[in-house]
């Protein structure tokens, strides 16, 4: 999809293609190629930025975010930022609240308890790829993670998923008891 931007300036009008769904929608090639000032570039940017998040293509604004070097603190980002962010943590999209959070440098408390959530979320719901992904990303703490991923390991023994039950202590550093094992072993045993 495909996305044109008219340039007025006072000596000529530039078109300026910009493809959202290839590389970079501004990518550094095309600005040294067409060598757009810095200042175009930033008000173009922030124009395609504000009209996404309008637009809920979220998508598209963590692309160019990540991929053009925009200040995340400019008033306006930063506004209409903040407002996605509370519609996605009433709306219950935690994980889509995370990622505005961190990108636009948003309250770190309020970003990384959206992460816990999403994370939790995942973890619960058996995707523990995902799980791992926004943990890492999110550089949640163990101590934030440790109850659940003591519980989601427990649950997994208890279902005869020793496989799933081990990486998931290896991972966040489950600690067991072996009394505890043993109970669970000799249940697991005789329960079926």
């Amino acid at each position: 999809f495909l996305s044109f931007f008219f340039f007025n300036d006072t000596a000529t009008t530039e078109i300026y293609t910009l493809s959202l769904h290839d590389a970079l929608p501004i990518s550094p090639d095309i600005i040294k190629e067409y060598n757009i000032p810095k200042d175009k570039v930033i008000e173009i940017t922030n124009k395609l930025i504000i009209d996404r998040f309008e637009k809920s293509q979220f998508e598209d604004v963590f692309h160019i975010m990540k991929n053009i070097k925009i200040n995340p603190n400019r008033e306006e980002l930063k506004e209409i930022a903040q407002k996605k962010f509370s519609d996605a943590i009433s709306n219950n999209k935690n994980e889509l609240a995370a990622e505005i959070g961190k990108i636009f440098k948003l309250d770190e408390k309020s970003t990384r308890k959206a992460a816990y959530q999403a994370w939790v979320r995942q973890i619960r719901n058996g995707r523990y790829d995902k799980a791992t992904q926004l943990r890492k990303e999110h550089r949640i703490p163990a101590k934030m993670t440790k109850k659940v991923a003591h519980e989601i390991y427990k649950y997994n023994l208890e279902i005869s998923r020793p496989d799933i039950a081990k990486r998931i202590r290896n991972e966040y550093a489950v600690k067991f008891n072996i009394m505890d094992i043993i109970k669970e072993l000799f249940e697991r045993i005789f329960k079926r």
